[in-house]
């Protein structure tokens, strides 16, 4: 509904300030509930970037689709294992508030290019962003048990993979002994293996 009202490029930018400036508003608290306050206030603005992603895809590439979806899914999912894997030497290098803040600046760095897209079509609101809520095409999508199906299996995957990316390092330090840089190098393993799957799995969707 918001980006209907005010373009997907806009939404784009305010997620991305929210994701990037709740990373750092948690790296400078100093209480737990701030802190979880913060972490709500980022992980809100990443779940809408996630959203936003296809629908720019098909706004900017609508005759490349199947590939970008390839390169973005990939990035994505890359996404979670670089920071897996360099979280914990950044903060023993620096500290946990570095290693927390950085990918912060990262979202803010990554929400530059669609304010230039916005200050560049100043004034010109695209029509396709608001076809994507037509209210027949609404209406279709809330009564087909294929969408259903996917948002249930998307909900699943996305449960048991913030589980697992909260409890797995610490499962590891606390059970297995390991140290903390050798926990987050087993979780970025653990996000790696969906790298290939990100790949082919939307090859073969795209040829079906």
């Amino acid at each position: 509904v918001i980006a209907r009202r005010i373009g997907l490029e806009s939404v784009m930018v305010i997620a991305l300030v929210v994701l990037g400036g709740g990373e750092i508003a948690r790296a400078l608290t100093n209480t737990p509930l701030a802190f979880l306050l913060f972490s709500f206030v980022s992980m809100a603005g990443t779940g809408s970037v996630n959203v936003l992603l296809p629908p720019m895809v098909k706004k900017y590439f609508g005759n490349r689709i199947p590939t970008m979806s390839v390169v973005y899914l990939f990035l994505a999912v890359l996404g979670s294992v670089v920071p897996a894997y360099l979280a914990s030497p950044l903060a023993t290098l620096a500290d946990w508030r570095v290693s927390i803040s950085v990918w912060g600046y990262i979202g803010l760095i990554a929400a530059l290019p669609w304010l230039a897209v916005l200050i560049r079509d100043r004034g010109a609101q695209g029509g396709e962003s608001a076809s994507v809520s037509d209210p027949e095409i609404t209406k279709r999508v809330w009564s087909s048990l294929a969408a259903w199906a996917i948002t249930v299996a998307f909900g699943i995957a996305a449960f048991n993979c913030y589980i697992m990316w909260q409890w797995m390092p610490t499962m590891l330090h606390e059970r297995a002994h390991l140290d903390e840089a050798t926990g987050g190098l087993m979780l970025a393993i653990y996000s790696a293996v969906a790298l290939p799957n990100s790949i082919i799995g939307t090859m073969i969707v795209a040829r079906a």
